[in-house]
């Protein structure tokens, strides 16, 4: 909807009555025909009219554009709400597939389904969501997930790798002061961070897969923590990155890109962040889990 067109197109036409009895105000000792004075009621009439059909069209046209955001904004929670079943589906899944023949391996104990397995397969659905909403192949999307224990000093991949070659070491990657992962963890107040465009970024450190494509696309990153009411336990970072397409178009408006930014923080993260954090739990239990002590409820 283009509201100053609207904006422009009413003013001059409310604007043409005052100045025709201006002029006329002004040209008082000219003598006016009875044709003059019809000709000028005319044109008062015509502007009247105009300026209530430019308003009605202005009203209509924001009332469809309106509907148009809360239809899309359904359509979006409705996808979410897909693909998050379809999460809930795959985790049943994979304990189903352990009860024919009651073996686990050591990986899936004691939770009966693979954690981190599971981990990956939640921000590949994401990756799908994020490729859905921006009208992308999922190929030019990626989700990257990392992630440490408290009280640890080792990084660890959970999925994806944000275009980072196989051969660089996480942790000193993270180390470097160039890189986006480091940038977050010492400016957590800023997050989550947003970038429409990385290639004028100051933080994001290219790398293999973005130079493929010239530095084209864009980034969505946070911390993520699991904790109890005590103390923090574990501390991921997620990383949702473009390669050759953007979130938004780089010609966008600022409000376009607030509105987008939006959309990912209110609409669509913030359900995926909540799984994550859960199976992060799930991590700290299984990692500790020689520290645990077992009892029975009726020794109490």
């Amino acid at each position: 909807m283009n509201r100053h067109k609207h904006i422009f197109s009413f003013v001059f036409t409310v604007v043409s009555v005052p100045l025709v009895l201006a002029v006329q105000e002004l040209c008082s000792d000219i003598q006016y025909s009875l044709k003059n004075y019809m000709i000028i009621s005319l044109i008062i009439l015509i502007a009247g009219i105009s300026a209530w059909i430019e308003y009605s069209q202005y009203k209509t046209e924001k009332e469809s554009a309106e509907k148009e955001k809360v239809e899309k904004q359904n359509e979006r929670a409705k996808m979410v709400l897909s693909q998050i079943v379809q999460l809930i589906d795959r985790k049943a899944g994979n304990i189903r597939e352990n009860t024919y023949e009651l073996l686990i391996t050591t990986k899936e104990w004691p939770y009966f389904y693979g954690v981190h397995k599971y981990l990956h397969e939640v921000c590949e659905n994401l990756k799908f969501t994020i490729a859905k909403i921006i009208k992308a192949e999922n190929d030019y999307v990626d989700v990257s997930l990392i992630y440490k224990y408290y009280g640890e000093k080792e990084w660890k991949w959970l999925a994806g790798k944000s275009g980072v070659s196989g051969a660089v070491n996480l942790n000193e990657f993270i180390n470097d002061p160039k890189t986006l992962y480091s940038y977050i963890l010492s400016h957590k107040d800023e997050t989550p961070l947003f970038c429409n465009d990385k290639s004028k970024s100051k933080i994001y450190k290219l790398g293999r897969r973005d130079n493929l494509f010239g530095g084209k696309g864009s980034f969505y990153a946070m911390p993520i923590t699991f904790s109890n009411n005590q103390e923090a336990l574990v501390e991921a970072i997620l990383l949702i990155s473009t390669y050759g397409v953007n979130f938004i178009a780089l010609n966008s408006t600022k409000d376009e890109e607030n509105e987008f930014r939006r959309i990912l923080a209110y609409e669509v993260v913030p359900y995926y962040v909540s799984i994550i954090q859960s199976e992060l739990g799930a991590l700290y239990m299984r990692h500790n889990i020689n520290r645990i002590r077992r009892f029975s409820l009726e020794d109490k």
